[in-house]
């Protein structure tokens, strides 16, 4: 029998962030957005064995030839050189996951969490291990997990359509509201994101929409006017489940370029302001501030 396999590039037990209630969230390998603020750049490319990584490695931890295939996880003491090094915004770190693996995972953990989040990364881009995934993990537990997809909303129209057949819920990030200013945030363009929200609204599939707020960018009033009109379209299409808002302020933490570290921050008063617009314009209760 087929045992389709993912690349994961980690999955954290317990999380209370990454949907509702305890759950397991795997991130995925690989992404299709380049995003000027990614706090997790080694999540973005496949590992290409250039070996910078081996050469900064204090334990060994990773071969002289460097990759994926020459790290040996019992050297390692998780500094994260191979990360702050790799010019490729990769990791030697990462591995394959089957469907076996990912039931034992889950079964070791089944007492303690609510479900299960898929993200990444980019999580959709391994649409057909996640499809695999969600059956295979609803024919052994049945109901007792649910299922949610954490996505920036690029996705082509068969692996949505497939996705939202087994899904219990998406997470989906809107970076930007403006096509310009979309671009420059992630290199590419949001209509598909757009388009993608609406349908899973429809599906009464939207959980929880973030927003992150960057400087002369996203955390502008234009900007956040906008959010919470299409929002606003979104909740009555996902009536009568919630759609919640969440507000993130940009944070320097794990973000490669110095410059950006620096351009991107907000003041906390800009924060305020921003949620207080939103506030206005979107049901409170269902804005999420940090």
């Amino acid at each position: 029998m087929s045992n389709p396999q993912a690349t994961i590039n980690r999955i954290l037990h317990g999380t209370l962030i990454d949907g509702p209630g305890v759950r397991i969230a795997l991130f995925f390998q690989g992404c299709n957005f380049k995003c000027r603020y990614c706090h997790n750049p080694e999540t973005q490319n496949f590992c290409r064995a250039c070996g910078a990584c081996a050469l900064t490695c204090p334990t060994a931890a990773v071969a002289e030839h460097g990759g994926v295939d020459s790290y040996r996880a019992e050297r390692c003491v998780h500094c994260y050189q191979c990360l702050k090094t790799c010019p490729h915004h990769s990791s030697p770190h990462y591995r394959t996951l089957t469907i076996d693996d990912l039931i034992k995972e889950v079964e070791a953990s089944r007492d303690f969490i609510d479900g299960i989040t898929f993200s990444g990364g980019e999580c959709t881009l391994q649409s057909d291990f996640l499809v695999s995934a969600m059956k295979a993990l609803r024919k052994k537990f049945g109901d007792h997990f649910s299922f949610y997809i954490d996505s920036n909303g690029l996705i082509e129209k068969p692996h949505l359509s497939l996705l939202m057949d087994h899904a219990s819920g998406f997470l989906l990030d809107i970076k930007a509201m403006s096509r310009k200013r979309h671009r420059f945030l992630t290199g590419k363009d949001n209509k598909l994101v757009l388009h993608n929200a609406v349908e899973m609204a429809k599906r009464r599939l939207l959980y929880e929409v973030r927003s992150v707020l960057v400087c002369n960018t996203t955390a502008i009033p234009s900007e956040i006017i906008a959010s919470a009109t299409f929002i606003n379209h979104l909740a009555k299409l996902n009536a009568p489940r919630t759609l919640r808002w969440k507000l993130i302020p940009f944070r320097p933490e794990g973000v490669r370029d110095p410059r950006a570290q620096e351009e991107m921050l907000i003041s906390k008063e800009v924060y305020d302001n921003c949620c207080r617009l939103a506030k206005r314009s979107y049901c409170e209760q269902n804005i999420i501030t940090v």
